[in-house]
């Protein structure tokens, strides 16, 4: 419950961008259905191409919804990508939360933690690739499965500090460090439940 509370403190507080109207929804579609069907770094950035600059929640209104439910009908098919660190995956994950909200996001965002548990590089070079569509990074990490239990939880929490910990990419130094602590920080938060 907490994380979906931050989520929603944090979402309040994003920029807005280009409206539905500007969106290209089709575009969209056709390039998220191109990269599932032959994920490459190409088709990543053709669906990247399409965003606004900056994240624009929401570009739907009600008549877009379903272009938009038929686009997140198919995140199932990103979710082993990135779980397996692949870049592109994660490009095509961080393009669909630019312009997500609500239950999307929550679940893009851990479809994106999941590839810090496969690749921490991949993850940093990725997180700071996005840029200005990535409006909450360092609160990406503490992101995980539903269903895990508080020691479940931990664990994975002092997986993800040792593997951060343990590399360095360049230019990614205030991403990385970010990240650590809000993971360190909801750890001490959960030791004192």
């Amino acid at each position: 419950m907490a994380r979906i509370t931050l989520l929603a403190l944090l979402l309040l507080g994003a920029p807005s961008g280009a409206s539905a109207d500007e969106f290209d929804w089709e575009g969209f579609e056709a390039a998220f259905y191109a990269y599932l069907a032959d994920p490459s770094d190409g088709k990543a950035m053709a669906m990247e191409q399409l965003l606004p600059a900056a994240p624009a929640r929401p570009v739907y209104t009600d008549d877009k919804l379903p272009e938009w439910n038929r686009i997140l009908g198919r995140l199932r098919g990103l979710e082993p990508l990135a779980a397996r660190g692949d870049r592109h995956a994660l490009r095509v994950a961080h393009a669909l939360f630019a312009i997500s909200d609500g239950e999307f996001s929550e679940w893009l965002s851990e479809i994106l933690a999941s590839g810090l548990d496969a690749d921490p590089r991949t993850y940093l070079q990725e997180l700071k690739r996005a840029g200005r569509r990535q409006f909450t990074p360092c609160q990406l990490a503490i992101w995980g499965p539903h269903g895990l239990e508080n020691d479940e939880i931990g664990a994975l929490y002092r997986k993800r500090i040792a593997s951060l910990e343990a590399i360095r990419v360049d230019g990614t130094e205030e991403l990385r460090t970010c990240s650590i602590t809000a993971l360190r920080q909801l750890l001490e938060r959960m030791a004192k439940e």
